[in-house]
């Protein structure tokens, strides 16, 4: 099943099943994305099953709301109203759906691999000590590319070509995938930009959502609808007339997403948007991106820099791994990245030196590197995890964790997995 109406049909069902599992909040969620995902933005179709969803969501507010006080029997009854009435809406979402498919004789979506956004060609930065490149890669249509490498090693520099802040000093961006425009202002209108430090805005968090969008030409009541959606979206809500000091840092990051999407950009660039999170803002922030990243239409291409690994990992489609020279120590998507090494790889979190683990595994066929506690085991041919472990345990070795990353960046990393 390819085709717009479907795919709508399926998310339909999806919705349906975290209902009657009694999800009500994520079922929530997933209804508010559909409008985005399913029907052509400004459309008075889209308009209208937006405008439905946030008014669901208000009322499942207003049910959870403590300043409203309702009993127990009070709040479950109402929730089964809006259980019954968001499956309900969902369904003809998806009758929609279907209807707009039959009236355009819709095709399949294309692979998104047949789209690019945007192109590094032989892109280079040169400055006095430093150079960076070249960088040749395709960024297309919903990846979810992370910029990863240690300190200094151009993650930035790379973000900020193609933000466009600095021009190249060879080869060249090209916004392939962008609205054309032959001026810095047309193309950045079509990039969300959300730096490290989101700066402090002034006046409450829903003022300067509308204020974000009036100074861009969208005024009256659909500026007021869309900063309800985003609001709703992101679930800001409760902290709408709060000011930049009165939230957190994870609020402040989700305000500032909620701006940036505003525009509905086709490209959104995050520098090192899980510096200041923890774990549960960090999971939010993953569901953000890959709800936007993942729309049947009109997805949103994401560009990250991280120093975290893993967590990056879990919702990145594509990597590039620069290293402390500047150079690309590797590209591509996740599962590509490794192809060319041993055919398993796992990280060994334990408390030994490295001569006495490779004592352990003497006869495995395996390259070692690292330090206590953490060491990188590179294997020759497959070796199940059950074997290693044994083995560790016959040679009395204690193992605190272990992972396999075969599909990972981390193998790339050698500067900080050198023996002392």
């Amino acid at each position: 099943m390819t085709g717009l109406a479907d795919e709508a049909r399926k998310e339909a069902d999806k919705i349906s099943l975290e209902l009657q599992s009694y999800r009500l909040d994520e079922a929530i969620q997933r209804t508010l994305d559909f409008p985005l995902s399913f029907f052509v933005q400004g459309s008075l179709t889209y308009q209208s099953f937006r405008d439905a969803t946030v008014s669901l969501s208000e009322r499942y507010n207003r049910v959870h709301d403590p300043a409203e006080s309702p009993s127990e029997k009070a709040r479950d009854a109402a929730e089964d109203e809006i259980i019954r009435e968001l499956n309900k809406l969902v369904y003809r979402m998806a009758s929609a759906a279907q209807q707009s498919a039959d009236l355009t004789s819709e095709a399949p979506r294309p692979s998104r691999l047949s789209k690019p956004i945007v192109v590094l060609s032989d892109c280079c930065k040169e400055f006095d000590r430093f150079h960076l490149g070249p960088i040749n890669f395709s960024i297309d249509e919903g990846d979810v590319l992370a910029l990863m490498g240690p300190n200094a090693s151009g993650k930035s520099t790379l973000l900020r070509l193609i933000l466009g802040e600095i021009a190249a000093s060879k080869g060249a961006v090209i916004y392939k995938g962008l609205p054309r425009s032959l001026t810095f202002r047309g193309n950045r209108s079509n990039i969300g930009y959300v730096p490290q430090f989101t700066p402090p805005w002034k006046g409450s968090l829903r003022q300067n959502l509308h204020y974000y969008l009036s100074i861009r030409g969208v005024h009256g009541s659909e500026n007021e609808k869309k900063v309800e959606y985003y609001l709703h979206r992101f679930r800001l809500t409760p902290y709408q007339d709060h000011t930049w000091s009165g939230i957190s840092g994870g609020y402040r990051l989700r305000a500032a997403l909620a701006r940036e999407l505003l525009m509905e950009p086709h490209l959104l660039i995050l520098d090192e948007p899980l510096a200041h999170l923890d774990v549960e803002s960090q999971f939010v922030l993953l569901d953000i991106i890959k709800s936007i990243s993942n729309r049947f239409q009109q997805p949103v291409t994401v560009v990250l820099t991280s120093q975290h690994i893993y967590e990056t990992e879990r919702f990145a489609t594509k990597a590039i791994v620069l290293g402390g020279d500047g150079r690309a120590l590797a590209q591509g998507a996740l599962s590509e990245l490794n192809k060319h090494k041993h055919k398993a790889i796992y990280e060994l979190e334990m408390d030994v030196p490295i001569d006495a683990l490779r004592r352990a595994l003497d006869d495995m066929q395996c390259e070692i590197r690292g330090r206590p506690p953490v060491f990188i085991v590179e294997f020759s041919k497959q070796q199940a995890i059950e074997s290693i472990v044994d083995r560790l345990s016959i040679r009395g070795l204690s193992l605190k964790a272990m992972r396999d990353i075969s599909e990972s960046s981390r193998p790339h990393f050698r500067n900080i997995d050198q023996s002392i």
